[in-house]
């Protein structure tokens, strides 16, 4: 039984189980994470798994579950919601939401989770908001050099206030964009 004190019996009874509700049940409350692990890469509703990625005190178990998620809607929610930085990042490889990538770049308090979602995002506003809010200066000047909108490229190569490598980066896109 998936109820049994030892670990080894409770694996067997577990590799029986296809009933989704009794393999989540292991999954999310069994002692031992050896056995959540065996069950997690059992399962495919991709809320559930959403949900160990977020709640499960195991990192290994919380990278399986990660694995198995295509949904962009959970893997937005992990992107957005994990404590873990690398779960995020994780997450962040997978997304092609634009809109989940724009907070991700703009939102995620890692430097390389924004770098990495800038790397993805194609949304030229988006793009254009980190440009001008990031707190990482290294991380505006990237953003710059993905914009192609040359009215913006010129509001930041003219705004005094900015950061001279700012400007300069603007300088450089609308020159390469000239080409």
């Amino acid at each position: 039984s998936v109820e049994d004190e030892q670990e080894f019996i409770r694996l067997a009874a577990l590799e029986k189980l296809t009933d989704q509700e009794s393999i989540t049940k292991v999954a999310e409350d069994d002692a031992d994470p050896a056995v959540r692990k065996v069950a997690i890469a059992k399962l495919f509703k991709q809320e559930t798994l959403a949900s160990i990625v977020i709640n499960d005190t195991v990192l290994v178990n919380r990278q399986t579950a990660l694995a198995l998620i295509t949904n962009q809607t959970s893997i937005a929610v992990i992107a957005a919601e994990a404590d873990d930085s690398a779960l995020r990042l994780t997450a962040i490889g997978k997304l092609t939401n634009q809109t989940a990538l724009a907070s991700a770049a703009t939102d995620d308090d890692t430097p390389a989770n924004r770098v990495a979602a800038l790397a993805k995002l194609t949304d030229q506003k988006a793009i254009t908001q980190v440009a001008s809010g990031d707190e990482e200066i290294f991380i505006r000047c990237l953003a710059i050099k993905k914009l192609t909108d040359k009215k913006v490229l010129r509001e930041f190569v003219q705004d005094d206030a900015e950061d001279s490598q700012i400007r300069r980066a603007a300088r450089e896109q609308l020159t390469k964009l000239k080409q």
